[in-house]
């Protein structure tokens, strides 16, 4: 987890966490540095699943198994630096859906360029419409499955890391709330793109640079 990864969620905790909240946090495994003793500090119950055993990890699933927790119990499901790596991100999103209590959160910061690494493999990187297209996704009804409606509160690109350098990953951070109503639209509107909520504004405060998008230069879309 990189510095703006790590800032980004432990913001997200202070922000939107309160005493005694559930926190599941999808792929925590510790591999450079994990929530768990932060989100803990702030006297929160932090369980980590992930697909590979290690200390640091409360349950082990495979990539695409429901989560092992019941329809709306969890306060907090955080993932971060995790999705880029999942093979079936959207399943594990619905699961997060399903999970989280109404009018709990959902948290994601994930990669929208950089190298390739792969933790087991690097399948995805993800733009400024993509936590709109998620939260579509999860309002959707097909076969048995019941929709789990979400809403995204901020989203928005991370692009400098400590003292203005620019980011290698340009995080896309995304929150949602858990709702019961269905969301229609594919492309997140120009209200939500521009709001700068209280994530975002304190990242700022904090001397990065946040955006709406994801920057590209014409260097790297090359000739």
């Amino acid at each position: 987890m990189h510095y703006t990864s790590k800032k980004a969620g432990e913001y997200f905790a202070d922000l939107y966490g309160k005493d005694n909240y559930v926190v599941v946090d999808i792929g925590g495994a510790d591999g450079h540095s994990t929530f768990r003793k932060y989100y803990t500090n702030l006297k929160m119950k932090y369980i980590c699943v992930d697909l590979t055993p290690c200390e640091s990890v409360d349950i082990v699933i495979e990539p695409g198994q429901n989560l092992p927790f019941a329809d709306g119990s969890v306060d907090l499901v955080i993932s971060s630096s995790c999705f880029e790596h999942d093979p079936c991100f959207w399943i594990t999103f619905r699961e997060m859906c399903r999970i989280t209590k109404k009018d709990g959160f959902i948290y994601i910061n994930a990669p929208s360029k950089g190298a390739y690494h792969r933790v087991p493999g690097d399948n995805w990187r993800f733009y400024g419409d993509a936590g709109q297209a998620l939260a579509y996704w999860a309002s959707l009804s097909y076969g048995n499955e019941i929709p789990y409606p979400v809403s995204v509160e901020e989203t928005f690109h991370i692009h400098t890391t400590i003292k203005t350098k620019p980011s290698h990953w340009s995080d896309f951070v995304c929150i949602w709330k858990r709702t019961s109503e269905k969301e229609s639209a594919i492309v997140v509107s120009d209200t939500i793109k521009n709001k700068k909520g209280p994530l975002r504004l304190k990242l700022i405060n904090d001397g990065l640079n946040c955006s709406s998008q994801q920057e590209v230069s014409a260097e790297e879309w090359g000739p």
